[in-house]
């Protein structure tokens, strides 16, 4: 009886084969899920670096987007003010004007006028509008003035002001209306030929 109980506990040289090839089969299979886990994991790290790559790119762009719109949106606000101011110089120039002329109108009614007058210039000086007002006897300035006329003279120097037509305004050192500006030129000397 012993033996045969020895028998049973002892595994046969087959079985031993057999449970080397299924351990082996299962350590190949171990190995290929694995190498297979692996593959996936690697993939996987792909996959997101290439989304968190698109991901910056995305808010680089939109980051430039943003910039873009805030940035144009300013100039369509400055131009539309711009626009808005410029069509109220002209009602104050009518306005300024309008009371050079006055001579024979009512003296209550000529204050409220001037009331009128000093509190929109107010409300311009308020909003950034400021006044050109060139000095006669200065040099021209072509980005500040506008040439209505050229006087020749030999009292001013070359292109200074001589006198002041119209004033000018800017509006956050941008020139809204030049100044209009009557000019000296100098008279011209005529050259005798060389041969005389």
């Amino acid at each position: 009886m012993e033996s045969k109980e020895r028998k049973k506990s002892v595994p046969s040289e087959h079985e031993d084969e057999k449970r080397t090839a299924s351990s082996e089969n299962a350590g190949k299979k171990t190995e290929s899920e694995a190498d297979r886990l692996k593959e996936q994991i690697e993939e996987q790290q792909r996959n997101i670096e290439e989304l968190e790559a698109k991901n910056s790119r995305l808010r680089a762009e939109f980051h430039n987007f943003k910039t873009a719109v805030a940035r144009e949106t300013k100039e369509l606000v400055g131009r539309i003010e711009e626009n808005l101011l410029f069509k109220l110089l002209g009602l104050y120039e009518d306005l300024e004007r309008a009371l050079d002329h006055t001579k024979h109108i009512d003296e209550k009614f000529l204050e409220g006028v001037r009331m009128i007058y000093k509190r929109m210039f107010s409300i311009l000086q308020e909003e950034g509008i400021q006044e050109i007002k060139p000095e006669t006897g200065k040099p021209f300035d072509p980005f500040l003035h506008e040439v209505s006329e050229t006087v020749v003279t030999e009292a001013f120097d070359e292109m200074a002001v001589i006198e002041v037509e119209e004033k000018g305004y800017s509006f956050k050192s941008k020139v809204l209306k030049p100044a209009r500006v009557v000019v000296a030129v100098k008279p011209r000397v005529k050259k005798e030929s060389e041969g005389e």
